[in-house]
């Protein structure tokens, strides 16, 4: 039944002006003129054989440069800290190193541990209202954590990746 259907949409939209559709010799439907699966020269064969050569390539790359930027561990808080900051580590994992990467290098999210938090929000209610309520490519996260994570991952950007702080 499934294949009935199937061929009447192809059916269908062969009639309102879509490629024309045929079976193969096994028995499956394909479209004419002759789709990238099914190539009808050598040389687009050796076209499409290229291109998972390509897709791999890309894919490699990508992956580097997920891994450059998420590589790494958070920098630990330390032997007898404040449960706070432990804490503000382990949101900082969970929610945050993925765009800020683990140590606060930056990545799609903006870099945190080169002081410029510091100087932009003196004060650690400014920073906590933006985590808060987000604010353009930052998203908010009151819905997602609770005011105590909220301040703890603060605290952990202030104090531990920024050690000046």
């Amino acid at each position: 039944m499934l294949t009935a259907r199937i061929e009447s949409h192809l059916a269908s939209m062969a009639n309102q002006g879509g490629p024309p559709v045929t079976r193969c010799p096994t028995g499956r439907i394909r479209w004419l003129p002759c789709s990238p699966m099914f190539p009808r020269s050598p040389r687009s064969a050796t076209r499409i054989a290229r291109r998972p050569r390509i897709a791999a390539a890309v894919t490699a790359a990508a992956a580097s440069l997920v891994l450059t930027a998420c590589g790494g561990t958070a920098p630990e808080v330390g032997e007898g800290a404040d449960p706070g900051l432990i804490e503000g580590r382990s949101v900082w994992i969970g929610q945050c190193a993925s765009c800020h990467g683990a140590s606060g290098g930056g990545g799609r999210g903006t870099q945190l541990n080169d002081g410029r938090v510091l100087d932009r929000y003196p004060e650690i209610a400014d920073q906590i209202a933006l985590v808060t309520n987000g604010r353009g490519g930052m998203p908010a996260y009151a819905g997602r954590l609770s005011d105590e994570q909220i301040e703890a991952v603060v605290r952990y950007t202030r104090e531990i990746l920024n050690p000046a702080g």
